[in-house]
């Protein structure tokens, strides 16, 4: 598989997941009781890891590698939607927002350093931006769709959009 073809799959799948939970975020979080403060709480305590994470885990992608920073940040993102999926309270809720927060550290900044070295590996480091361009694109399209999709099964029960996720 070509380099870009995994990044686009890799953008395309975690953006779709996005998009899948994105409908029906805060009613999912009313429905087991959560008040509105406290659904900006954990909002807040997914920005305040996500920023505190920052740091290490851009340090641990430039001393492993991007790829295993990937990796990593889709098994926190998964086990955080994971922990929401079975939530029941503000702390449970706060616990898989923190969770979901390392995993979105752990891939900020990797995924476009990733590929732009992948590129530049096989000779063809002047496809970044057409890469980059393209991403947006299928990744927009994507979490527009997920969104559809999530509003739909949000219908259903709003535990099931936890799923997509993972």
């Amino acid at each position: 598989m070509r380099v870009e073809k995994m990044y686009y799959t890799f953008g395309g799948l975690h953006m779709f997941g996005i998009g899948v939970i994105a409908p029906a975020y805060s009613p999912y979080m009313l429905s087991i009781g959560l008040s509105l403060a406290e659904i900006s709480l954990v909002n807040a305590v997914f920005w305040i890891v996500m920023i505190c994470a920052e740091l290490p885990t851009g340090m641990l992608a430039d001393g492993k590698s991007r790829a295993w920073s990937l990796k990593f940040g889709a098994l926190f993102f998964g086990t955080g939607a994971a922990g929401y999926s079975i939530a029941t309270d503000v702390t449970s809720v706060a616990l898989s927002e923190a969770v979901i927060g390392i995993g979105a550290s752990m891939v900020s900044g990797a995924k476009q350093a990733w590929i732009t070295d992948a590129l530049d590996k096989v000779g063809r480091k002047e496809d970044v931006r057409k890469v980059f361009a393209t991403d947006a694109i299928i990744t927009s399209f994507l979490m527009m769709a997920g969104g559809f999709i999530g509003a739909y099964i949000a219908t259903i029960n709003y535990r099931y959009i936890w799923g997509s996720l993972i």
